[in-house]
């Protein structure tokens, strides 16, 4: 009987890798088909995304532009009733001071207190009231309306819209009455200067 040759160990290895080698070069391929398709996943995956920022920075620049003009129109809108606000003062007559007693609500009460923050500016109420109140206004009123003059204090709502433009709290009625002092004093200075500037002349 005739016996196959025995194989060396090398020879047995070479003549196994040859057998698996069609096995080896389809798994190679099938690894590169995988690699083309996963590569081409992903860069529809990054098409797609890219699409959707794109898309998302041009819904974000049209709401962004929609609210610049909104913005806009509101601020336009905010600086023409502070300008309408700003001719109220000073406060020539009791109808005035009646008129924005009434005028004031919540929906305006800010646009009129940034107004009189504006007149005030940093010399606050008790230097800058005659630019709230006529001084041959305020002749006629104290805060109490004691000895016979008329009270502010009745213009409830003007007067706490006042002190919150003011920041002065627990202090506001002496800063008023200081106020009004000082108008009547500039007053009567004025009046004594000039009746001793006639007599000279």
């Amino acid at each position: 009987m005739f016996k196959k040759p025995k194989l060396s160990k090398h020879q047995h290895s070479a003549e196994v890798m040859s057998q698996d080698l069609p096995t080896m070069h389809l798994q190679i391929q099938e690894i590169k088909d995988l690699v083309i398709r996963n590569r081409k996943i992903d860069e529809e995956n990054h098409k797609l995304l890219r699409e959707k920022i794109e898309n998302q920075n041009i819904v974000i620049s049209k709401l962004l532009a929609e609210q610049s003009v909104l913005l806009k129109s509101i601020v336009k809108e905010s600086n023409a009733t502070i300008s309408t606000f700003m001719k109220k003062f000073p406060i020539t007559s009791e109808e005035g001071l009646r008129e924005i007693d009434l005028l004031i609500n919540d929906e305006n009460k800010d646009e009129i207190i940034a107004v009189i923050r504006h007149l005030l500016g940093k010399k606050g109420i008790i230097k800058s009231m005659p630019l709230i109140i006529e001084p041959s206004l305020l002749l006629q009123y104290n805060y109490s309306g004691l000895n016979k003059k008329k009270p502010l204090r009745q213009f409830a709502n003007f007067m706490l819209t006042l002190q919150s433009a003011t920041g002065d709290g627990v202090n506001f009625e002496n800063n008023i009455r200081t106020a009004i002092k000082n108008v009547k004093n500039r007053h009567f200075k004025n009046a004594y200067l000039l009746k001793l500037k006639n007599k000279t002349t």
